[in-house]
């Protein structure tokens, strides 16, 4: 729905998930594609057992951006070059950001992968984050999720709210994930998580009504 203008075709749609068959054949966007090659990034740099995962998040936008550059038919996967570049499906351009295609073009040629110190740009748009979920599901703890969701991300967006969004992302899928280990064995539902309600990051959080805030910390505990 992405390109969908008319506000009272979107409600429309947003009315019953069935209706969204009107649009037709369901279409891999360009935020899917460069998610399963972060997804291909970090398998690759488990099986290579290494800990430079933006080096393999280099190489597999490079690749995401060869099939945007060319036809099916034109490549296949070679030895090293993940599997992805295999699936003809994926060479289908679906308006692909221009900060992502300018600033995978241009990793070509720089000495080094661009960094939070050496910005490729100052981009903030939502190239970055679109592509994290993969680092959230991977990552052991929500540091790492953080640091190597930046790392990949401050590759094509250079401006904090670019790269740091996408971090964010990553971590805040472990921080859930931890809430829902916390709560796993409790009989309430959990009807809200209010990230406002502390300042600390890492604290539990509830929508629970109690008579006061100690009461409220020692349900959270």
């Amino acid at each position: 729905v992405e390109f969908v203008r008319a506000p009272e075709e979107l409600t429309r749609l947003a009315a019953s998930p069935e209706t969204l068959w009107d649009l037709g054949q369901g279409l891999v966007s360009d935020d899917t594609q460069m998610a399963l090659f972060s997804a291909e990034a970090l398998l690759r740099a488990k099986g290579a057992r290494s800990q430079d995962v933006t080096r393999f998040a280099l190489g597999a936008y490079q690749r995401w951006y060869t099939t945007q550059q060319m036809t099916p038919g034109v490549a296949r996967a070679r030895n090293g070059q993940g599997l992805l570049l295999a699936e003809p499906r994926l060479y289908a351009r679906r308006a692909p950001g221009n900060t992502c295609l300018g600033a995978l073009a241009f990793s070509f040629t720089r000495d080094a992968a661009p960094s939070v110190e050496h910005p490729p740009n100052f981009s903030k748009g939502c190239g970055a984050v679109m592509r994290a979920a993969p680092f959230g599901l991977w990552a052991s703890s929500r540091e790492q999720a953080f640091s190597a969701s930046r790392d990949a991300a401050v590759l094509t967006h250079g401006h904090p709210s670019g790269f740091l969004s996408a971090a964010y992302l990553a971590a805040l899928e472990k921080f859930l994930a931890a809430v829902a280990d916390h709560f796993a064995d409790d009989k309430r539902a959990v009807t809200l998580i209010d990230l406002r309600g502390f300042g600390l990051w890492g604290e539990w959080h509830s929508g629970f009504r109690f008579a006061s805030t100690g009461d409220r910390r020692t349900a959270l505990k």
